[in-house]
């Protein structure tokens, strides 16, 4: 339900503009309380932290988005851009303007993450030839690639164990 678009509720019996507006507002509540437990924490301290924070973050979207993580030199979280949100199975990611967004957080580092609204957890060709043109950018500004992540559904698959980093 929390995924669901206004119009798709309005179709239920007994769900009028009140309820419609209630889930929409624990939606957003549930998203900024899981954003806020990291926000400034050691977020590579434990891998699991950061799949959660990515499942929590894109599993309900509907489309692809393409969001990046900055980092500080601790790995804190310090700043989260989406950088493009596209169609069920496509968007657009410029590696300047995901440059242009890590230097305006003065990022240190970034991981790279968007989703697959499919379900299919495996990186296309786009996918793996994106990410190493922002791999080549961040190289030459000093900047560390962490990873590169695809969530799908639950499932968060690391390029970086799939050795495309």
């Amino acid at each position: 339900m929390l995924r669901a678009p206004a119009e798709k509720l309005q179709e239920v019996e007994q769900v009028g503009p009140a309820t419609i507006v209630a889930i929409k507002v624990i939606k957003v509540a549930a998203l900024h309380l899981s954003h806020s437990r990291t926000k400034n924490q050691p977020v590579f301290s434990d891998w699991m932290h950061v799949q959660d924070y990515c499942i929590n973050r894109l599993a309900h979207e509907t489309v692809k988005h393409f969001a990046i993580l900055c980092l500080d030199n601790q790995n804190r979280l310090i700043g989260e851009e989406t950088m493009s949100i596209g169609t069920i199975n496509q968007t657009a990611v410029d590696p300047l303007e995901v440059m242009n967004a890590a230097l305006e957080h003065h990022a240190r580092s970034v991981t790279l993450v968007h989703n697959h609204p499919s379900g299919e957890a495996k990186p296309s060709r786009a996918d793996i030839a994106v990410m190493r043109h922002i791999e080549k950018a961040q190289t030459v500004m000093g900047m560390t690639l962490h990873d590169h992540l695809i969530i799908a559904d639950t499932i968060c698959v690391s390029f970086k164990s799939r050795g495309h980093l």
